[in-house]
Parts: structure tokens; sequence; C-alpha cells
């Protein structure tokens, strides 16, 4: 009753209230045994100095600030439920409004079994079970009338009813997560029979299990009304085991949050402790006469070591290779080491006050469990903590007894001192009723006391050090002024040659650290100054240059002589470019050349630049530019061309139903049919690789059998290319599956094949014959050393090889370091644009694979692609539908397209369905006719781009109007962002132009059904 009353009083606004308050909590101490020392004048002395001096000014302002946040935490919120015999209800739980909820009740418990989570789903399940309330430490648990150890292995289970929203029974299901705590010391967490989160190595056995100690956040999205939840816990390394913190549920975005508001205050709170830390060890190194600053800072370190190894474990992110031992004996060794440091601290304070045999005690003892925790295990030196945590309160309380007695005697700063300590006293008893698991909390409050007494003691002692420096300036004032007085003029004529000495410096400094060489001579050309940049250069001495002609000493400014001579004489700034050639390189200068007149000196200063680089940078930046033209262009390009094939694919697969039913059955017109049918696919895929160049392409990564893509170039060339070549295929025995996009693969393949033709033909020198012979063959082999070597950024594993050999002309060595670069070609420039081989090298790194060259004039060349094996057909898998069915629906279908030729088709197509079609030429008039028969319409055919209102804020629009009707997405481009975006929105589908007349029906029919 009294505790209560003292923190509702704390609450309050009134002075006497809050004094009365602070007794009460006092005399609730003191009733509990905590203040084991009897101090006689203690009441009069809280009365009538401590709550006069102390409280009015420190503590009430602090304890107003914690308790108006704590009040404005305090908001109302529905009783969190509590799980009933192994079953949370929170069907009336909302997790928007209410926030995040504890998984606490009654568990099943299930002790030394590992029970497979999929059992739990069977209905008729009949287990004997016994429930057990988390959090808790099962050493408390009571099985059969025995209470368990803290070591073993047990199986929690829980059934959680979710609230409306969530799984099967909502439009769009909200992802939840789970935010898991310190669990000891191993375990794995199964959501629906699926393993979502593990931390170490659970195990039946203390060899079979490996700790592990990982708060993190499980994400998943419910697909159904209830969740059943399994824990497989096992504890072998530490006193405690079990679940003893809360496990939380909630909104995956604010479980998030929650962690995150947690790991910024302890990193807050991480930083602040660690800056004082170093802080007082640095005001130890500048004067190292007064200890206490040292014994603070080592204090401030290791409390800031302890806070940054609980709770979220944030070190694990900063030190990831730090295993449970690591982290687990670091936190008890910064908690054991801090006792000594902060008794250390108060004796330099207060050395009269206290006693030293007391304080050799205290740090012997606390050196034996530092000890203890260095050369025992966990499941040793972790029950030695509660013997501690004794140790702590009786240190804590001498420290009390110590500042009180400092303050009594007015020992400047011990009010402030003990008002800060108070804080960190209370924090610590916290903690260590939490370690009890009396109370629970989210955070430590150690550090965040100690953060209150940090500032409380730095007053003290940022106090004394002024004091100190004060009365140090105040000396040294004194005896600057007797000095001055008696060497007055010899200081005078100190100070104009030290300035004249500093001024110099300082120019020579400036000059010598510039990165040009900077020259300075008279009217004839003579050196009168050479900065170190020039001797770096050219490896002349200052001392050998001075004096010299200047295009004496640098020899490519020799044939600019008369240049130079006139420039230095003309008195104005000249800017020259050089261009200097030798046998290995060409270089570049700038030469900047201003007049200067100083002091009756006449002439100039040069300053000269190797600008090779920089030009070379401008080149490149030219050329990109170029590159981004032409990528703008086949992105336009490539948008309009699918627009026309659309009205050529649409028509040849409506001219074939025609046909049909007009009963022609013509083996020509068929075949003809084919070839129109295979040529428009055939500019479709053209159009997909302008996209690859313009970046607009987005990779369709599917299963390929690289041998079907090697027949089917190798049938491409042998058909196009010149008689006199001879191509010779060696497939891989077997299928050869990777991961690629087919498309951009065998446009690859294609360059190489194409690229080997013109070496054999068209790049021979007048008069060779034409022919050769072009090799493809596919093999696999193993990344071993020599290979990872060689490819630093491959992955271990199988690699399939493609290589292209042939007879050709062959490429110089010199040149074969710049054939992957955008625009270089060996080709004569009406043979080849250079983009080719650059275009192939960028696809297959984005296939996480390589392409090796090697070649030799006059024998040949060898292209080799290297693609990592696809062991498995995990991935994503192209689905092959029956390509040839048209499928029939009816209704009311909106097309809404700016092509005239994509509408007519659309709607020739659906109307061959059995559809009934409206269009619409821009987004305006389509949403105009969307309004007036939005009750007729069952789906709209939505072109992306169109001019006045584009294609999705036509969608926003369509779905305000009526949410439920269907809206397919169309585009002469694939899928990107923009498309995405739309379809994370609501849109039903997505189609790319040019489409036939199958591929429409399906996904309008699909569309309809919805």
């Amino acid at each position: 009753m009294e505790l209560r009353q003292a923190f509702t009083g704390l609450c309050g606004h009134n002075e006497s209230m809050n004094s009365n308050s602070v007794l009460l909590f006092l005399t609730w101490i003191k009733r509990q045994g905590i203040l084991m020392v009897k101090w006689p004048w203690c009441d009069n002395f809280m009365k009538k100095i401590f709550l006069k001096r102390c409280f009015n000014k420190i503590l009430l302002p602090v304890m107003l600030c914690i308790s108006i946040t704590g009040c404005f935490n305090m908001a109302v919120t529905p009783e969190p439920p509590r799980a009933i015999d192994g079953v949370l209800d929170l069907t009336r739980w909302n997790f928007h409004d209410d926030g995040l909820v504890d998984l606490a009740g009654e568990w099943d418990f299930y002790w030394n079994e590992f029970i497979n989570p999929h059992e739990f789903l069977m209905k008729n399940r009949a287990k004997v079970k016994n429930l057990v309330t988390v959090p808790g430490k099962w050493n408390n648990y009571l099985l059969q009338g025995e209470k368990l150890s803290g070591y073993g292995y047990a199986t929690y289970h829980l059934k959680i009813l979710l609230p409306d929203g969530q799984g099967k029974s909502s439009d769009v299901p909200r992802a939840l997560a789970l935010k898991i705590p310190i669990i000891n010391t191993a375990c794995s967490l199964f959501i629906n029979g699926t393993e979502l989160y593990k931390a170490g190595v659970p195990g039946i056995e203390k060899n079979l299990s490996t700790p592990g100690h990982l708060p993190g956040i499980v994400g998943f999205i419910p697909t159904g009304k209830d969740i059943d939840l399994v824990l497989h816990v096992s504890n072998y390394h530490y006193r405690i085991g079990g679940v003893w913190l809360s496990i939380k549920i909630g909104d995956e975005r604010e479980v998030r949050e929650a962690r995150e508001r947690i790991i910024a205050f302890t990193l807050f709170l991480f930083g602040s402790i660690f800056i004082m830390a170093l802080y007082h060890l640095g005001l130890y190194l500048v004067r190292r006469k007064d200890a206490s600053p040292l014994y603070f800072g080592l204090f401030c370190l290791f409390i800031a070591v302890f806070t940054f190894s609980m709770g979220e474990r944030y070190v694990l992110k900063m030190i990831p290779g730090m295993n449970w031992y690591h982290i687990n004996r670091m936190q008890f060794l910064s908690h054991y080491a801090s006792l000594p440091f902060i008794l250390l601290f108060i004796h330099s304070l207060y050395p009269a006050e206290f006693s030293m045999k007391i304080l050799r005690v205290l740090i012997t003892v606390c050196g034996l469990f530092v000890a203890l925790v260095i050369v025992t295990p966990a499941t040793v030196y972790s029950t030695s903590l509660r013997i501690f945590h004794v140790i702590t309160v009786i240190g804590c309380i001498q420290i009390f007894y110590v500042l009180i007695r400092a303050f009594n005697k007015g020992r400047h700063g011990a009010g402030v001192f003990l008002a800060g300590f108070i804080f960190l006293f209370t924090a610590i008893i916290i903690d260590i009723i939490a370690s009890f698991g009396v109370i629970f909390f989210s955070i430590d409050m150690v550090p965040f006391g100690l953060f209150i007494f940090i500032f409380s003691q730095a007053y003290l002692l940022s106090h004394r050090f002024t004091l100190s420096l004060n009365s140090e300036e105040n000396l040294s004032n004194e005896l600057q002024q007797k000095n001055l007085q008696l060497d007055k003029d010899i200081e005078e004529r100190k100070k104009v040659e030290k300035e004249l000495l500093s001024t110099k410096n300082f120019m020579k400094t400036i000059l010598d650290s510039l990165s040009s060489m900077l020259i300075t001579v008279d009217n004839y050309g003579s050196i009168m100054h050479w900065n170190s940049i020039a001797e770096k250069i050219t490896g002349i001495a200052e001392a050998d240059a001075l004096s010299k002609k200047i295009w004496h000493i640098i020899p490519f400014l020799l044939h600019h002589e008369s240049d130079l001579r006139e420039m230095i004489l003309s008195k104005k700034p000249h800017n020259l470019y050089i261009k200097n050639s030798d046998a290995e390189k060409v270089t570049m200068y700038t030469l900047l050349v201003s007049p200067f007149i100083f002091s009756g000196l006449d002439g100039a200063v040069i300053r000269i630049d190797d600008v090779t680089e920089s030009m070379k940078k401008d080149e490149q930046l030219r050329q990109a530019q170029k590159m981004e033209s032409v990528g703008t262009l086949a992105g336009g390009l490539a948008h309009d061309f699918n627009n026309i094939l659309g009205g050529i694919s649409g028509a040849i697969s409506l001219l074939k139903i025609h046909f049909g039913r007009m009963h022609i059955d013509s083996d020509e017109v068929s075949e003809l049919f084919e070839i129109i049918k295979t040529a428009s696919v055939r500019a479709r895929d053209m159009v997909l690789q302008l996209l690859t160049l313009s970046r607009k392409y987005e990779f369709s990564f599917t299963s390929v059998d690289i041998n079907d893509t090697v027949r089917h170039v190798v049938r491409i060339c042998r058909n196009t290319f010149d008689k006199s070549i001879e191509i010779k295929m060696h497939q891989y025995d077997g299928r050869a599956m990777v991961k690629a996009d087919p498309v951009l693969l065998e446009q690859v393949v294609l360059n190489l094949c194409i690229n080997a033709s013109h070496a054999m033909t068209i790049m021979r020198e007048e008069g060779d014959i034409y022919g050769g012979t072009l090799t493809i063959s596919i093999d696999r082999i193993y990344a071993d050393l020599r290979f990872r070597d060689a490819h630093p950024e491959s992955r271990e594993g199988e690699y399939w090889v493609i290589t292209h050999r042939d007879t050709g002309v062959g490429i110089d060595q010199k040149l074969l370091t710049k054939i992957f670069d955008p625009f270089f070609t060996t080709k004569k420039k009406e043979k080849g644009s250079g983009l080719g081989l650059s275009m192939a090298y960028n696809i297959i790194q984005q296939h996480e694979g390589f392409i090796d060259v090697y070649s030799e004039p006059g024998v040949g060349s060898s292209f080799v692609i290297l693609l990592p094996v696809l062991e498995s057909q995990c991935g994503e898998v192209s689905v092959t539908l029956n390509s040839e069915v048209v499928v029939e629906g009816s209704g009311l279908i909106l097309i809404i397209d700016d092509e005239e030729i994509m509408r007519k088709t659309g709607a020739g197509i659906l109307m061959e369905c059995g559809y009934e079609v409206i269009t619409a030429s821009d987004g305006i008039e389509g949403l105009q006719m969307f309004i007036e028969k939005k009750g007729e319409i069952k789906a709209v055919l939505l072109d992306m781009i169109m001019p006045k209102m584009s294609g999705r804020e036509a969608f926003v629009e369509i779905k305000k109007i009526s949410p439920r009707v269907s809206v397919i997405i169309s585009s002469g481009f694939r899928m990107d962002e923009r498309v995405n975006e739309i379809l994370e929105m609501g849109a039903n589908g997505f189609i790319q132009k040019p489409y036939s007349i199958v591929e429409l029906s399906k996904i309008i029919a699909q569309a309809c059904r919805i």
C-alpha cells in the first residue's frame, strides 16, 4: 500500500505530495529490509536538509518529467486477452487500434519431448498435456509434484484465434509478425508446421544442442482463421531455462517499429554512456594526478558494453562472428567489473567518508566473481548472479551512506551527486527484481539510471576541473604579465619574426600542397621558384632548376619556346594545351600563364597540369550520353513497334478464324499464316532486344535447356551464313538446364556466331579465301580454386561452358581488353556498330555468368560463356498453356487505347470470342464511357501509355467509381515498375503487346470470372 501511494504521489503536481511520496518510498525500502543500516538522523535529515537543498531543485523536475512521460504512455487500451487452456482468443482484438499483444497465459507444455509441429494440426490428435504460464522460467514449474530443473528440453504449443480481417476471410490478408525475445538457450519456432525462426540449435542432449541468443522478428501472412504456434526449446548452458520473456504479436509494421524504437533507445543510451566514458578517460590522460575520471570512465565503459550486449543484442549486428559463449561472457564480465570502478570512483571523491577496509573487501569479492566468469563455463558462473546481486546492493548501500555523510558535511557537489545516485540505485533495484522474474521490462533500467547519474557527476567533475583550470589560468596570466613587462621589446621582435616565418611557411605549404606544377619565371623564362610537385614529376630538385630556362628543364616545352616567351612578355593571362607523345603513351598538358609582379621582381607564374585522365573521362561521358540517346530512341521505337505488331498479330488471328469458318483448308494458306505469325514473334523478340539496349527491358528468368537454344541458333546460322562456313555442334549429353532469359540468351549466342562468321569472311584481307569452321560445344565443369581465382565474383559449384571456336582472322592481344567496351569494333565502320559484344557481356553479367576470350591473329578466336548450373527446378519456371485454345465468353468489355489499330484489333478479337465491345481513344473518353455504362461493363482493357490521361490515372478514377470492376493493363513495354505499381493497387492482370487472340481471350475470360 505504501509503495502504491508513493508512486501515485509522484504522478501528482503538488510539491509537498511529491516530497511525502519520496519519504513513503524510502520508508517502504527500509521496511522491506533493503536498507540494513540504521541512521537515527535519517528522518530529520530527509525532511530538513535533503528535501530543501536537493529535491525541490533537482529531483522534483526530473520526477515530474518521468511522471508526465509515464502518464502520456498510459493510454486507455482494452484489457489484453490471455491464453486459456492453450488457446489465445484474439477475435475481438484490433491490431491496428489496440496495438501489440503479449502471447501470455496458459500454454500447452510437454517436458522432455520435441513433438512434430504437424501433429498439432491433426484434428483427432489426443495426447496428455500440461499447462504452464508464459512468460515464466521452467525452473519454477511443478510437473507431477516435482519442481523442474533449469536444464532440459520441452515443447510449447499455443493456438491463436485471429480477429476478423485476417486469413482467408479477408480480401487482402494483413501481414503479421511475432516479436521473439531471448529464449534460453536454443529454440525453433514453427507456425502452422513451418519453421520460421531459429536461435541456436535445440537438442535433446547437451552435445546435440548449440546455444544461441538472437532476438528477432518473424513476419508472416496468415492463411487461415487461426495460427498454430509451436516452440522447441532446450537449455543445457544457463541456470534459467524456458520462455521467461513475453512473445508479442501484432501488425508487422508496428512490431518492427516497436523493435526499432527499442534499438534506437538502446543505441542512444550506449552512445551517451560510451561518449562519457571516452570523455572521462580523455580527462585522465590530460591530467593524471586525479584518478577519479579514470575510474568513472572505466565504469561507464563497462556499463556501455553491458548495455550493448543486452536487450535486442545489437552487438551481433556490429560483430556477426560472436557466438552465445562470447556474448554471455562479455555480459557477465561487464556487469561484474563495473561495481569495483564505481566504488573506486566514490572513494577518490570522498576518501574521508569511505572506509578503505570496506573498499578492499568489496573489490576483492568483485575480483573473485570476475575470475569465476573467466575460468568457469556458463553453467557455473551463471549461478553466481543472484549472489552478486546481493553484493551489488551492499555496495550501493555503502555508496548511499558515503554520499549522505558527504552531503551532511557540506562537501562540494555532494547534493547533486546524491540526487543522481538515487536514480541509479533505484534502477539497479528494479533490474535485480526483474531478474528474479517478479516484474518484466522490455529494456534494462540500469543504463537509463546511469544516464541520469552521469550528468550529476559530470557537473561535479566539470566544476572541479573548471576551478582547477581557473586557478592555473590566473597564475599563468600573472606570470605572463610579468614576463611581458620585463621582455616587452624582445617579445615584440620575436612576434614579428614569427609572423613573417609563419606567413612564409603558410604560402610555401599552399604552393606545395597543389596537385599542379607551379613555376615562377622572370621575363626571360629563368626559373625563380619550383614547387615540390614539379620536383616529384620531373625528378629535378629546386636547387638544380633555379636560374635555368623552363623550356630547357621541361623537354616537352622546348617546341613551344617562342609561344612561352610571347605569353610571358604580354603580361596577360594565357592558356596553352600541349600534346606530348613518346614511345609508350600520349599525355595531354594544360598550361596557365599569369603575369607576376612583386617587390621589383617581374615575370610570370606558370601552372602545368596533366589532364590526360580528365580528357578521357570527358570522352567517356560523351560516349555514355550517346548510349543514353540510343537507348531513349530504342525505347520509343520499341513501344510504337509493339503497337503495330499488335495489329498485325491480332489481324492474323482473326483472319485465321475467318478462313476456318469459310472452310478454306489450304496447306499453302496455313503455311503462309504460320510464316507471318513466326515473323511477328521474331519481330517481337527484336523489340525485346531494343528494350534491353534502352534498359527498359525487365529480365524474365526461367529454366532453359542450353541444348535447345544452341540448336535453334545453329539452324538459323546454317540458313543465313555464307556456304563457305562449316558449322559443327557438340551438344551436352543430357539436359543442360540454366536459369536464364531465353530470348536474351539466344541473342548472345547468335551475336557470337555472327561475329565468328564475320571473322571468317568480310574481315579477311582482300584476296584471302573466304570460309572456315565454326564449332559450338557445351560442357560442364566444376568451379575449382583456379577457376575462382580467375573469376573472383564466381560462386562455388558447377558451370556450363558454351564455347564458340572459329578459324577466322583472330584478334590482336593489345585489343582483347577493349572488345567489350561500347562502340569499340575491329570491323570497318560500315560493317559494325561496336555494340554486340558490349550487350552480350552485360546480359551474361546479369545472369551471374562470365565471358572469356582467347585469340591468336591468323589462327582464330574462342569465346567462352560460363553460366551457373541450375541443379533444381525450384525457381521461376515458365508455364506453357494450351496456346491453341480460344476461350469464349459474354458481356460488355471497354477497350481504352490511343492506337486505333489496337482498338480495332482488340475489339475484333473479343467480338469473335462472344463479347460486346465499346472503345475509347484516350483516358478521359474512356472514363466518361465507363460512368455511363458502369453497371454493364464486366472488364476494362486499359493501355498504360496514353495522351491527356495516363493509364495509371485512368485506373485510379475507374476504381473510385467501381472498385469491383476487373481491369487488365496492356503495354508495348514488358512489365516494369509502373505496371507493378498498378498491379499492387488492385489491377487484375497484365498483357503485353502484341498479343494473340488466344492470349487476350484467356486473360479477359479470367478477369470476367473474378
